[in-house]
């Protein structure tokens, strides 16, 4: 069967396994074909009633940012009485440079309060409603990701990061606290462009890829491997009350919105004082692993988005890159980036 075409059970193969996308759910499955069971799926996966949309909040503005990923110019404001709610320290690298107009925003982005959670509008369009604050935030990072990308459209949303290494694109995969971060600074920091360390989107149509070049945020725990590659500039970042630091990704190093398609995706595997290795995975491993770390169908998937995500598995690279130390891991990734141009 062809990559991209699905059979009667809503499975698209991959290799590895097959791919079974719920667009009324904004997810994708990678299930073994042999063990497929699409009516117990159906009964298990069964979407809610969809809630009417709510009457948007027109109470006061408590918090505004105007962010500028791109070219487009973004209004985020906060119609909630806690105001910011950690964002403006998590979208402080996308901030746009002051001044301009109050209207000159293409896009307005609203939050608010709903009785169960927390509401999220685009110009006025209700979009979404989560239950609790970092639910918000991945709902305003995939907002911004998507009016990033626009008018194209994207086929999967990761919860991953992306560098391009010497003109090579690598998305490299984790959960969080995986380490995503401290290997993005250090690339950074050897010579590689930064798309994101935590939010990337492959487009549908080329399999390009977009970033989100928000803040990098750091742990308490991972400071003694980052303080030395931001130099005197680090000195200036103090943690939140959370114990983290919130590093502009400019810096660590260059930054870029777009890239060609990935060569390879890094599923990366920190063990501490292990080997550094690496070993080939079959797409459906690697596209299982990127779900558990949060990849999902975007807001509002379009019917060929699923064909898309198997060309790009078929045509791109999974490999699990297992390191004991930042100085080991930088070093894998320029050697594989190497061996994928030979």
């Amino acid at each position: 069967m062809p990559i991209g075409r699905q059979d009667q059970g809503g499975m698209i193969p991959i290799a590895g396994g097959a791919i079974v996308p719920r667009l009324d759910l904004g997810m994708v499955l990678v299930v073994d074909p042999s063990r497929f069971d699409s009516a117990a799926l159906d009964a298990g996966l069964a979407a809610e009633p969809a809630a009417p949309p709510p009457a948007f909040d027109r109470s006061a503005v408590t918090w505004r940012s105007d962010l500028r990923p791109h070219t487009t110019l973004i209004r985020l404001q906060s119609r909630i009485a806690g105001g910011d709610l950690g964002l403006a320290a998590r979208l402080a690298g996308l901030a746009a440079p002051p001044p301009h107009a109050p209207e000159g925003a293409a896009h307005c982005l609203d939050l608010t309060a709903e009785a169960d959670g927390y509401g999220l509008w685009c110009d006025g369009t209700f979009l979404r409603r989560v239950a609790g604050r970092p639910d918000l935030i991945g709902a305003v990072y995939g907002a911004v990701l998507e009016l990033t990308a626009s008018p194209r459209r994207l086929a999967l949303q990761m919860h991953a990061a992306a560098v391009v290494v010497d003109g090579v694109p690598l998305v490299l995969g984790a959960p969080s606290g995986g380490g995503k971060t401290t290997l993005t600074l250090g690339l950074a920091k050897a010579g590689a462009e930064v798309l994101s360390d935590d939010t990337v989107g492959l487009m549908e149509d080329d399999l390009s890829l977009v970033g989100l070049a928000a803040s990098m945020r750091v742990r308490d725990g991972g400071w003694p491997t980052v303080a030395p590659l931001l130099g005197p500039h680090g000195a200036a970042l103090v943690p939140d009350g959370a114990g983290i630091r919130h590093v502009p990704p400019r810096l660590a190093g260059e930054v870029r919105v777009f890239s060609p398609p990935a060569a390879a995706v890094l599923l990366l595997d920190y063990r501490p004082g292990a080997a550094c290795r690496w070993e080939p995975m079959a797409a459906a491993e690697g596209l299982a692993l990127l779900v558990q770390a949060g990849a999902a169908l975007p807001r509002d998937p379009a019917p060929t988005a699923p064909a898309a995500l198997a060309r790009w598995c078929s045509g791109t690279r999974f490999l699990r890159l297992t390191y004991g130390s930042l100085d080991d891991g930088v070093r894998g990734v320029f050697i594989i980036r190497s061996a994928l141009v030979r």
